[in-house]
């Protein structure tokens, strides 16, 4: 993939330039692998009905409709336990039960459990990680928390309990039980103590039901249990390891997913510490344009250094104030930084697996003494400025050159500077003295050349009109919601937006579009009086009636943490927005729950019942293939690019042509 303007010379040989592709088996190879899966969750039906046979309150009614094999414990145990703790459902749910193949029922659950639990795990990969770990859901989920490099994962985190009750209702409802909320209720209390449910099946099964019984927990003397999912992630960390069923392989797609979501964190933590004034003036556009993540520091203090540094030596030519950045320039910046750090460590020898494994292990930091450091390694100046190179072209960087002698000749009285605290103008005036002093000559993109300003045709302005319109709106409504927070906010900047939450509907009012879309979500930084800034959510409305009038959930998040599942939701995730959703249940924003619900049974958001007629909208691979272009894009974006683009003002009025060859990169 080229650079705009003028592509560069063909690569060394051993140079590896990356570039976004994609990749999924064949599906004779996700047939087969399906297969194999099914095999082994009959074969735990067998050991189950063994089992069964000896309880005395056994019903095969109940068996079909709620003996599923996924949950918290072994596959085996999970049938027994589920059709157990049904035995108490009243004989109208019983009756209501399709008899359909109870094996497949449980591989459906399986799957949508792990799709809905992990962002961007496509079927096929659900199935290969549960062929893995030999048909036992919790040891799945440790191998992919384990792949993904989540090493501060925990299970029983407010973000974790709310992610778990979602699948398993999804679980649930994907295999047609009976009753989805009395089995997410069974393995979720807290006062059915998981341990002794488990010694009761394996000991006397006649016994289990006593487990259920409020007088049973009454008799006994009150201590400390193990809450479910703490004994369940225990007891899958205790497991020796599982004989493989296929072939080990790299989950490139899933690890990808999950930099650039930690390489998103790194930006909005940038954004945070950037001086308000020069972030809304100059720094945005510096960025979005050269303020990738990789250099010789830590990745926020890399972005910082970065911006800082273009906006010295090619400030922007048109002043443009925004306190709202590109929701799609940031994700492009975010992917090129990605492509960019990938390359960087293949020039100097790693493979790809091998670097993108560092990359989440380091949290991107590619001098971290903690492992194998590339920055070290290399031993010789040149070729680390050479790698910078490498991971500018891959980066798409204005100058590659010039930004790899920059950052490859830093110097700076802290060897690894971390920025921890806001910048104010005199800390950015500082760090230019001091690092960029000395620095080698621009390079010859960089200087100002006499060069014609690009014609601006009607529908570039309508364009730019277009999105400017877009920009004033969300502003608007963003600051009627600080002003009705419960005490004063101020806005520092808008940093993520997504106007398709609540859709597609259709709409036959020839005023509005064919389809709409009811809410917006947003991510804004805001500062208390003399505080730093923090990160908010905000669910609005779109209807422009409202205007700003309406009920808004505003609140609080907390910054991303490496390492570590985020909530989901299912319109953001479809768009590749990455916008951070609240962990409180008691925060019900749109797309949290219900909407996943409804996509694992074939259902999309707007509808009561699948349309057999009408494809559905919102799947899982849909989230997935929409989603990547979004979040793979490295090239021009149209009217987001065009803002930044000094146009010549004796336009043709008349010019209707709808030819543009201006390329703002």
């Amino acid at each position: 993939m080229p650079l705009p303007n003028q592509p560069p010379p063909p690569p060394p040989a051993t140079e590896r330039i990356y570039k976004p592709s994609s990749w999924d088996p064949r599906l004779e190879v996700q047939r087969r692998e399906r297969s194999e899966l099914l095999k082994k969750i009959i074969d735990s039906y067998d050991h189950a009905q063994k089992r069964l046979a000896m309880a005395t309150t056994f019903k095969e009614e109940i068996f079909v409709g709620a003996g599923l094999s996924f949950g918290l414990l072994d596959p085996t145990t999970n049938i027994i336990y589920n059709t157990l703790s049904a035995s108490d459902l009243c004989a109208d749910e019983i009756k209501a039960v399709q008899h359909r193949d109870i094996a497949e029922r449980s591989l459906d659950g399986l799957v949508a459990f792990l799709v809905s639990f992990f962002r961007y795990l496509a079927e096929w990969e659900a199935v290969r990680y549960l062929l893995h770990a030999d048909t036992d859901l919790v040891y799945a989920m440790r191998l992919i928390v384990h792949d993904r490099c989540l090493s501060f994962f925990n299970i029983n985190s407010d973000t974790s309990r709310s992610v778990v009750r979602t699948a398993l209702m999804c679980a649930a409802r994907a295999s047609k039980h009976m009753n989805p909320q009395h089995l997410v209720s069974t393995w979720l209390s807290p006062i059915r103590p998981l341990e002794e449910a488990v010694h009761a099946i394996q000991n006397d099964i006649n016994s289990f039901t006593s487990v259920f019984d409020p007088r049973h927990h009454a008799r006994k003397r009150p201590r400390m249990s193990v809450q479910p999912l703490d004994f369940a992630w225990k007891r899958a960390f205790e497991l020796p390891q599982l004989p493989s069923s296929v072939v080990p392989y790299r989950p490139y797609q899933s690890m990808k997913f999950a930099l650039l979501q930690r390489i998103h964190a790194f930006y909005l933590k940038a954004l945070a510490l950037l001086p308000v004034t020069e972030l809304r003036s100059c720094y945005h556009h510096s960025m979005l344009k050269a303020g990738h993540c990789y250099g010789p520091f830590d990745p926020v203090a890399n972005i910082i250094i970065n911006t800082i540094w273009y906006n010295s030596v090619s400030p922007p030519t048109k002043k443009l104030k925004l306190d709202m950045i590109s929701t799609n320039s940031l994700l492009r910046i975010e992917a090129r930084s990605f492509y960019g750090l990938v390359s960087f460590l293949c020039a100097s020898g790693k493979k790809l697996y091998e670097a993108m494994r560092f990359l989440l292990i380091s949290d991107c930091t590619l001098g971290d003494m903690n492992f194998s450091n590339p920055l070290v390694d290399f031993g010789d100046q040149n070729k680390i400025c050479n790698s910078f190179r490498v991971a500018g072209v891959a980066a798409w960087h204005p100058d590659p050159v010039a930004q790899a002698e920059f950052i490859s000749s830093c110097k700076y009285p802290f060897s690894s500077p971390r920025i921890n605290a806001p910048l104010d103008s005199a800390d950015v005036d500082h760090i230019t003295r001091k690092m960029f002093h000395g620095l080698p000559a621009l390079g010859s993109s960089l200087r100002r050349q006499s060069v014609p300003m690009p014609k601006l045709c009607r529908r570039v302005e309508y364009k730019i009109d277009q999105w400017m319109h877009e920009y004033t709106r969300i502003s608007k409504k963003v600051k009627a919601a600080l002003a009705s927070y419960r005490e004063p906010l101020y806005l520092h900047v808008i940093c993520g937006v997504n106007n398709n939450v609540s859709g597609p509907e259709y709409c036959m009012d020839g005023h509005k579009p064919v389809y709409i879309y009811q809410h917006t979500h947003v991510n804004f930084l805001a500062s208390r009086r003399d505080g730093h800034p923090e990160l908010f959510f905000a669910e609005l409305s779109n209807d422009e009636a409202e205007d700003g009038g309406g009920k808004v959930l505003c609140c609080p998040v907390s910054f991303p943490q490496p390492r570590q599942e985020e909530i989901r939701c299912l319109y953001c995730d479809y768009e590749g927005t990455k916008i951070v959703h609240p962990a409180m249940e008691e925060f019900p924003f749109k797309g949290r729950d219900l909407e996943f619900q409804k996509m694992v049974c074939g259902i999309d958001p707007y509808e009561d019942e699948p349309c057999p007629d009408v494809s559905q909208f919102y799947t899982n691979c849909t989230i997935i293939r929409t989603s990547s272009r979004a979040l793979d894009c490295v090239g021009h974006l149209g009217e987001d690019d065009w803002i930044y683009t000094d146009f010549d003002d004796d336009s043709d009025e008349e010019d209707d042509s709808d030819d543009y060859s201006c390329e703002s990169e």
